[in-house]
């Protein structure tokens, strides 16, 4: 377990919001109050993922009456693909690189904010998070190395860090190109590897979650006019997906499931 992260500083201010900020557009009443049950705790909403709030103040009458009403500078430069959660009066958005702020919902004002710190030098997958889970008092968040951590939820210290995954960080050699591969001819860069991006599940005392089954692959140095970023290798096609579920208390393995085994692909060329 690493040492518990403190909390940092940032800053809310009206307006709109381009780059790494976040926008929240909110009517009327604002935010519900806590009295109201307004919470949604999971990405959506509750376990079934339904998605559905039976507040009132947004409808068909009033959607067309959305203003900004503040916005959150988190001072990290990425995308915002986050569903933000809100729990007793607290919303919690997850960050690009698997940082998590905290943030009063009426204002916008940053209560904590929890850096992630990776334990791998380069990472095999884009920085997006896809949201956080909130029960028992604790934030739960998958992370882009592949790991689960547990935050409190009032002060954004670590409660615990697991790893869900190993990293593998294989290093790739463009040598396992077809020698006729156009690819061959490009520079490339970059590891194999493993991370999670989406929100948890938080249920009956565990935390669900899975990995990204990320392929063993090189990283294109120049990119190609068509967007392709990333090449497979013959025979080398990536980790499993996995689904794994763990003590919300104290984040012990409870079980594990691989959807498949290795050579399920067979061979390519």
């Amino acid at each position: 377990m690493e040492t518990p992260q403190g909390a940092i500083g940032g800053s809310s201010q009206p307006g709109l919001v381009r780059g790494g900020a976040l926008a929240l557009a909110i009517t009327l009443l604002a935010c519900a109050p806590a009295h109201e049950k307004g919470d949604w705790p999971l990405h959506g909403h509750d376990i079934n993922g339904q998605r559905y709030s039976a507040l009132t103040a947004i409808d068909t009458t009033t959607v067309a009456g959305l203003v900004p009403k503040w916005t959150y500078h988190s001072g990290v430069v990425g995308t915002f693909q986050a569903t933000p959660i809100v729990v007793d009066g607290v919303m919690y958005v997850s960050l690009p690189f698997s940082g998590v702020a905290a943030l009063d919902p009426g204002t916008g004002h940053e209560l904590w904010k929890y850096k992630h710190e990776s334990r791998v030098a380069k990472l095999c997958c884009g920085p997006t998070n896809r949201g956080v889970a909130v029960s028992g008092g604790k934030v739960y968040l998958g992370t882009v190395d592949g790991r689960l951590v547990a935050l409190d939820a009032k002060s954004g210290t670590l409660v615990w860090d697991v790893t869900v995954a190993e990293y593998q960080g294989t290093t790739e050699v463009s040598t396992q190109l077809h020698e006729d591969d156009p690819l061959a001819r490009l520079g490339t860069i970059g590891q194999t590897g493993v991370a999670i991006n989406a929100a948890p599940l938080v249920h009956d005392g565990k935390v669900f979650v899975g990995i990204t089954g990320v392929g063993y692959g090189l990283h294109l140095a120049h990119g190609l006019p068509v967007g392709i970023s990333v090449v497979g290798m013959s025979g080398e096609y990536g980790r499993p997906g996995l689904m794994a579920a763990f003590d919300a208390e104290t984040g012990k393995l409870v079980w594990e499931w691989d959807v498949t085994g290795p050579g399920w692909e067979g061979e390519f060329r």
